[in-house]
C-alpha cells in the first residue's frame, strides 16, 4: 500500500486560490460543484461499458450532488457519487494546478468508437 502526503497551510492556500484565481468565493464553490457535475457526467458516459464489463453501478436516476453545510464546524462539503478518481488520476491532478481531467476525458471519449455524447461536461 502506498501513501502520498500532501501538506499545505490550508487557510493560506485557500485565500490564495480564492483571491488570486477566482473573483469571489462563490466562484470557487461553483468550481467544486462543476467538478462534481463532471464526475456524474463521466459516470453516465461510461455506465454502459462498466455494466457490460460486470461492474455494479448505480441507476442513473440515483446520481446526485450534495452540498452539506456544517455551521458548527464552519465547513461546506460537496459530495457526489460520480466516477471518482483512480490512483493515476490522483497523481496527475490532485497536486496540479490548471490541469483538467475533464478535458482529457473528453478527448479520449471523442476518439473512442462508442460515440458517447460528452457535450455536457463543464470542466475544461
Amino acid at each position: 500500500e502506498e501513501t502520498f502526503a500532501f501538506e499545505a497551510e490550508v487557510p493560506q492556500v485557500m485565500s490564495l486560490i480564492v483571491n488570486s484565481v477566482y473573483s469571489s468565493k462563490e466562484l470557487f464553490l461553483r468550481e467544486l460543484v462543476s467538478n462534481a457535475s463532471d464526475a456524474l457526467s463521466k459516470m453516465m458516459a461510461q455506465k454502459e461499458s462498466f455494466d457490460k464489463a460486470g461492474y455494479t453501478t448505480d441507476p442513473i436516476c440515483s446520481y446526485k450532488i450534495q452540498v452539506i453545510v456544517d455551521e458548527e464546524n464552519k465547513t461546506v462539503t460537496i459530495k457526489d457519487n460520480g466516477i471518482g478518481m483512480t490512483k493515476a488520476d490522483l497523481r496527475a491532478f490532485l497536486g496540479s494546478i490548471a490541469s483538467s481531467g475533464t478535458k482529457k476525458f473528453r478527448e479520449a471519449m471523442d476518439k473512442s468508437t462508442e460515440g458517447t455524447n460528452v457535450d455536457k461536461l463543464i470542466g475544461q
